[in-house]
């Protein structure tokens, strides 16, 4: 041992106070590598609990650093911030931070029947999911949310992918805030609104029938990132479904499947692992094979058709019969879909985004076609409309103009707007049982400081933060 360190142990002994979290803050100051401290000298009681144990010449888990962001998934089990989860609302098992969380993002690889949950609560029966599924027509990357244990399909990038594949996801949830990524985070296919879960637990998880599809504790706690496609145009929608995970509740898009078969005759790209999935299926089909022993021998049915009227979409703050807000009375239930488009698909590019509008429009439906920058004035327009349609949303019109845009200016004033509504408004989110909030709300206090938004708009902004950073 040093000798400065053991210098520092003579005055510790000297100085030793009596209340055991004093002792800490003081041993804090004396050693900020708390890694080394009191190796080879007398164990020091704070309070019951030992820094060192001198046989084993190991350290209490309670002088290990807790980072909660750029932080492995197998360090936080390593310091009993981890724990392990199962069954509920999925058939699926996985792990998940101990601790609940506002704002943060999970990143890591997953196979199929895998993917990164976020905001999941203690009983499992809450959370939202991102994953991806092969063999879905042209809407293979997906993001769902389960309310009190029903499903519903609040966003998907309109894209086949090959099977048995894993992909770098990236999910964050920030505010009303829901993005996701198949790269890692360098762009983000989904983005979506929602306001159904303001806190909870981040993790991965799989399937327990199936192979093991994600990858234990090589998962990481991340800091979120910001910028989202913008949006090229809303739409309403009916809902479909029945709530459960092989029927979701969902928006009912028009589809235009064609068999991957017929895409030459028609002169329709398709990709090589398209075309070798359909093989799949057909020289089984052909033999005789029913669906179900199809799936029965190769775990899944492979692609055999595309869709193309496929759009990339995410909801906007759409609530479920069974959703928290509206069991708490806080709104009523969705009666139809608001659909933000954000792009069509790789067949029919735009085309797709044409369908959809003529299909909402043929059902009476509202159609706003997004051109070019959205300002304010113009966002809370269509949120009027929205609202005077019936919707009856807890999202701000920051959230929509968010959407719109997805410029990074604007996301302080949709997460100051969150934790002002969800802390001071309703009262459905206690800070005190948030961990890192405080470092959060500082974090975005800072950033709507350096936002090139309106000096009127930014102080009201402003105002609603410090007002949560009190109750915090």
């Amino acid at each position: 041992m040093k000798i400065l360190d053991r210098f520092k142990c003579w005055i510790f002994k000297k100085l030793i106070p009596k209340d055991p979290s004093l002792k800490i803050e003081l041993l804090k100051d004396l050693f900020p590598q708390t890694n080394s401290i009191f190796l080879g000298i007398d164990d020091i009681d704070l309070g019951g609990k030992k820094i060192v144990n001198l046989a084993e010449r190991s350290i209490s888990r309670i002088w290990l650093e807790y980072p909660t962001e750029d932080v492995s998934l197998a360090y936080l089990a390593a310091i009993n911030k981890l724990r392990t989860w199962g069954g509920t609302a999925i058939d699926w098992s996985g792990v998940r931070t101990v601790d609940d969380f506002t704002d943060k993002a999970i990143e890591g690889y997953c196979y199929e029947k895998a993917g990164l949950l976020a905001r999941q609560g203690t009983n499992n029966s809450n959370t939202y999911f991102v994953g991806y599924n092969s063999g879905a027509s042209t809407k293979d990357f997906s993001m769902h949310k389960i309310v009190n244990g029903t499903h519903s399909e609040i966003g998907y990038e309109s894209v086949d992918l090959p099977s048995n594949r894993s992909y770098h996801l990236w999910f964050q949830v920030v505010g009303s805030s829901l993005k996701a990524s198949r790269n890692g985070g360098e762009t983000f296919q989904i983005s979506v609104t929602d306001t159904s879960l303001t806190s909870g637990g981040f993790g991965a998880g799989g399937a327990w029938y199936e192979t093991f599809r994600f990858f234990g504790l090589a998962y990481f706690l991340r800091s979120p990132k910001t910028v989202i496609q913008s949006t090229k145009s809303i739409i309403e929608l009916n809902i479909i479904g029945a709530g459960v995970i092989e029927d979701p509740i969902r928006p009912n898009f028009i589809q235009k499947l064609i068999e991957v078969i017929d895409t030459r005759i028609k002169g329709i790209p398709v990709r090589d692992h398209v075309l070798h999935e359909s093989k799949k299926y057909y020289i089984l089909k052909n033999k005789g094979f029913t669906i179900e022993e199809i799936k029965t021998l190769l775990g899944y049915i492979p692609q055999h058709e595309i869709d193309l009227a496929s759009v990339t979409w995410g909801s906007f703050d759409f609530a479920n019969y069974n959703d928290p807000t509206v069991k708490q009375g806080l709104r009523k239930h969705s009666h139809v879909y608001v659909v933000l488009i954000k792009d069509g698909n790789y067949y029919t590019k735009d085309e797709a985004i044409k369908l959809q509008i003529e299909h909402a429009r043929s059902k009476n439906m509202y159609v706003k076609v997004i051109d070019g920058i959205v300002d304010r004035d113009k966002a809370i327009e269509i949120y009027k409309e929205l609202k005077a349609r019936g919707h009856d949303f807890i999202a701000g019109v920051d959230d929509l103009w968010y959407q719109l845009n997805g410029n990074a200016d604007i996301e302080p004033l949709a997460v100051a707007d969150f934790y002002y509504g969800n802390v001071i408004n309703l009262r459905r989110l206690d800070l005190s049982k948030v961990v890192d909030v405080d470092r959060t709300l500082k974090t975005w206090l800072d950033r709507l400081n350096k936002s090139r938004v309106s000096e009127s708009i930014k102080e009201k902004h402003r105002r609603k933060l410090i007002e949560v950073m009190k109750k915090g």
